[in-house]
């Protein structure tokens, strides 16, 4: 199964950081406020975490939550990756940025409402605004790709 929600993480550095840590799946899981079961799904690669999920793990690691995501390919960070570097949830953002709700800044990710607080949320996630308007280039890109 591949994993289709939550933030890039990589499974064998999950694990990597868990055995250097001297943790046993269920003492990460007990540390970390999390689950066991989830736990072992991230080392499995079946399923990924939130972001807050993503940096409990690696706080109780003692790694960057970075340290812990998946290699990522050429090309400008996604919204999602920006988000996850600064450990910002959707909800987080949609009301520092004054937004009604969480919904409409999911629309400004992918590429579906227009870009009108590039440096505010460059602000935010402590970015070059470049890297803003290069993700969002990005996520309207796909959403023409896919046909929507």
């Amino acid at each position: 199964m591949t994993p289709t929600n939550g933030y890039p993480i990589d499974p064998d550095k999950l694990r990597a950081a868990r055995l250097a840590a001297g943790l046993t799946v269920v003492q990460l899981g007990q540390q970390s406020k999390t689950v066991t079961a989830r736990v072992v799904s991230y080392e499995a690669g079946e399923s990924t975490p939130t972001i807050t999920t993503l940096h409990r793990l690696a706080a109780t690691l003692d790694v960057a939550p970075t340290e812990l995501m998946a290699p990522r390919g050429d090309g400008p960070l996604t919204f999602i990756e920006l988000r996850a570097r600064a450990g910002i949830t959707q909800p987080e953002i949609a009301a520092q940025l004054g937004l009604p709700s969480p919904v409409h800044y999911s629309h400004l990710e992918i590429g579906q409402s227009p870009l009108t607080t590039a440096h505010q949320l460059a602000d935010l996630l402590e970015v070059p605004v470049t890297d803003i308007a290069a993700a969002y280039a990005t996520a309207r890109r796909h959403r023409q790709q896919v046909g929507v």
